[in-house]
């Protein structure tokens, strides 16, 4: 059984690689997301396997099965990693502000150990790792299934 320091301090380890992994991982979505854009054709090439439509604010752009599945799921995973981040951190001095229009919260983030900065660092660092070493195989192997996700 974990100690109220140790599990707070594991949970600030967590919540940190966690919000690290996200923003990262939102980044290098964008990221590949702009440079595919830019590379690929704006009419269907099937024989190169560009045929999956990408309307970006009306630029029309055809992405190969693995471009779309890799930005789709970098973009969609990031953002909720990020708020399983912020739920997942342990807080202290909550208020909550609530009008007719809206709901609101502050907080102070319960880490007297500094732990969470050592959690982003891990995340950080580990991000480009996961991304760019087991990212391609993975979704390799799901376009290799059939999935394809856009």
């Amino acid at each position: 059984m974990l100690t109220r320091p140790d599990r707070n301090a594991m949970l600030n380890l967590a919540g940190g690689a966690l919000a690290a992994y996200g923003i990262v991982a939102f980044w290098c979505g964008c990221s590949l997301f702009t440079h595919w854009a830019n590379i690929s054709p704006a009419t269907p090439d099937p024989a190169h396997g560009y045929i999956f439509l990408n309307d970006n604010h009306g630029s029309i752009r055809y992405f190969s099965r693995f471009a779309e599945t890799s930005c789709s799921l970098l973009l969609w995973t990031s953002i909720p990693l990020v708020c399983v981040a912020m739920a997942l951190t342990p807080k202290t001095d909550i208020t909550v502000h609530s009008n007719r229009f809206s709901v609101g919260a502050t907080w102070k983030r319960d880490d007297p150990h500094g732990t969470f900065l050592i959690g982003t660092a891990i995340g950080a660092i580990a991000a480009p790792l996961i991304i760019f070493l087991l990212g391609p195989p993975f979704v390799t192997w799901l376009n290799a299934l059939g999935i394809v996700l856009g």
